[in-house]
């Protein structure tokens, strides 16, 4: 370990030991140190263009630190066999973890978004066959419908996000689900996101 500029600088082996022993007297200073800025600064070059690279590196230090510990420490083991520069390892390590992360999530999306349409195409046609548009039946699916969405919009947590929800699948007339393919801006996608994990999670309940 050297001395830089007053901030410590650890060796390969020495990180790599520290985060298999857990040894706060390591860790602490690496992720509060310049090594560690490093490594975010190439997982923002990469992935998150414009996150706050404060937040990047919160958020780096808990999932990243959790996902080299699961399962007896087996991917930081992989480290031994693969050698070579720590820092560049870590970043490698942490750009894939958030590939796959997103991989994951936009296949998780696209599946809920094809069951919302599916759901919303159903409730369609029974509109169509019902012989009155003010049929006892729909008109009690549409308060059904209703509540489930209030319910999920207010159990959000982010609150912009549960406004912009308000305002895509709430109208004075009908309450339905207006799900889009494409051209969602990131805001949007990110609002879906969130509503969707939650619709899901209060239907599986009633």
């Amino acid at each position: 370990m050297e001395i830089i500029d007053g901030m410590k600088k650890f060796t390969d082996e020495e990180i790599y030991q520290g985060l298999l022993d857990e040894d706060e007297s390591v860790l602490a200073p690496f992720f509060d140190g310049k090594q560690f800025q490093s490594v975010i600064a190439i997982i923002q070059g990469k992935i998150f263009h414009n996150m706050n690279p404060n937040s990047l590196k919160a958020m780096a230090f808990n999932e990243l630190y959790e996902f080299l510990r699961k399962d007896d420490c087996k991917k930081l083991r992989e480290y031994e066999t693969e050698g070579g520069n720590i820092l560049i390892w870590l970043a490698r390590t942490a750009i894939h973890y958030y590939q796959d992360k997103r991989r994951y999530e936009l296949k998780t999306e696209k599946r809920h978004r094809e069951l919302l349409e599916k759901k919303n195409e159903e409730k369609k046609e029974q509109i169509l066959d019902s012989p009155s548009v003010n049929n006892p039946v729909h008109e009690f699916e549409q308060r059904q419908l209703s509540e489930v969405i209030e319910i999920v919009i207010s159990k959000m947590k982010n609150k912009k996000y549960a406004e912009i929800m308000r305002r895509e699948l709430i109208s004075p007339k009908d309450i339905h689900l207006k799900i889009e393919s494409a051209n969602i801006s990131q805001e949007r996608k990110r609002a879906y996101h969130e509503f969707l994990k939650l619709y899901f999670s209060v239907q599986n309940k009633i």
